[in-house]
């Protein structure tokens, strides 16, 4: 049987634990992938993988703040982005995507999502006011999404940071986003349910009973069309 088999990357239950294996992507194949290497390199969970365009080099996102870059050959790690930030929650790494030419890095954290220069290493903020859960760049790279428990989704100039349009209150929190392959739309979904008291504790009991009294999951598509993308060209940081 002619299967394809292609390296992917998974994630161990175990906190901080990465493993590259050889997947074979076939339905009806039963064995289980082949371990090329595997690291214990983080303090935290991994939240987020990205492969570069040539599948040389990938990107983790932990929620240690950590940002790191790996041989995909052997595993050596090259290279570590973000170790000056506080070690708190607010700076965990929740998304990253890299551009096709390998110059530009977008990563997700609380209140900000970072745009990254590289190989100088250099960032800029870009501001939300909730946690950045996903980011994605438009196949040339030029331009940026991000998505946000703020409910909204904004797009920015990758060239310099500029914001270049927002999608604000959204039906529910923004939790990923996507450009079509050829760049003429932008997805994005999300989803929260709101839970509100439904009366006080029992006596002797401190547990307050909670009743769900709206869930909402949204799928959202936007197209992205000339007069689009002639205001991205033309907006001014």
């Amino acid at each position: 049987m002619n299967m394809d088999i292609r390296r992917c990357l998974e994630i161990s239950r175990r906190l901080g634990e990465l493993v590259l294996a050889l997947s074979a992507l076939d339905a009806k194949a039963q064995t289980s992938p082949e371990i090329i290497w595997q690291r214990q390199e983080n303090s935290d969970r991994i939240n987020s993988v990205t492969f570069s365009s040539d599948g040389n080099t990938f990107i983790t996102g932990s929620s240690d703040r950590l940002i790191n870059f790996w041989n995909t050959a052997d595993g050596t790690l090259l290279r570590v982005l973000n170790s000056n930030a506080p070690p708190v929650h607010e700076s965990s790494i929740e998304s990253v995507a890299i551009t096709s030419d390998g110059t530009r890095l977008a990563t997700a954290s609380y209140r900000v999502a970072k745009l990254w220069r590289l190989p100088a290493g250099t960032s800029q903020n870009l501001a939300h006011s909730d946690w950045v859960v996903g980011v994605a760049f438009s196949p040339s790279g030029a331009l940026l999404a991000t998505a946000s428990f703020d409910r909204s989704i904004r797009v920015w100039r990758s060239s310099d940071g500029a914001a270049v349009r927002s999608f604000p209150n959204q039906n529910g929190q923004m939790r990923t986003v996507a450009f079509s392959p050829d760049g003429n739309y932008l997805a994005a979904a999300g989803g929260e349910i709101s839970a509100f008291a439904s009366g006080a504790p029992p006596p002797g009991s401190y547990s307050v009973p909670f009743t769900a009294t709206r869930t909402t999951f949204t799928v959202l598509l936007f197209p992205l069309t000339a007069s689009f993308w002639l205001q991205a060209a033309m907006t001014r940081h």
